[in-house]
């Protein structure tokens, strides 16, 4: 993190106008393209889609590199390695957290109900057609016709 103090403003914004748009340049370091513009929406921050999966892809923590089993040659290494592996760990922990959402886990729970029932009623009909197809139809009696006289 960068800590700017009150004296000194932020590098780029000392030059700015209130109110006046300036041209944007690409977040990505060594880019130094200029953003296009845009009339509505979020300002852009990266000057096209490679841009922005090139910057985020750069910022990713690499996974650790196994610890060596002798860490006392170099204990400032062995934290770091450490640190590195607790970034991974923590990010993975919060992604699972994030597919644990209430809401979410009642939805899928909801879903799959529904999809049971369905089943359910799909095989009860299924049974009730394939019996009634195996037994006979049934006639109905025949009648003697009356004989006049009778």
């Amino acid at each position: 993190m960068t800590s700017n103090s009150p004296g000194n403003p932020p590098a780029g914004l000392d030059d700015q106008v209130p109110g006046a748009s300036a041209a944007a340049i690409c977040k990505r370091p060594g880019c130094g393209n200029i953003l296009p513009g845009q009339d509505r929406g979020r300002a852009r921050q990266f000057c096209g889609d490679q841009c922005a999966r090139r910057y985020h892809n750069d910022a990713r923590v690499s996974a650790p590199a196994a610890v060596p089993a002798d860490t006392s040659a170099d204990p400032l290494a062995a934290l770091d390695a450490v640190i590195r592996q607790a970034a991974v760990l923590t990010r993975a922990a919060r992604e699972q957290a994030a597919s644990l959402d209430p809401v979410r886990v009642r939805a899928q729970i909801a879903e799959s109900e529904a999809i049971r029932r369905r089943a359910e009623a799909a095989a009860v009909t299924a049974g009730a057609r394939a019996a009634e197809a195996a037994t006979p139809p049934r006639r109905s009696p025949q009648r003697r016709p009356r004989q006049p006289g009778r």
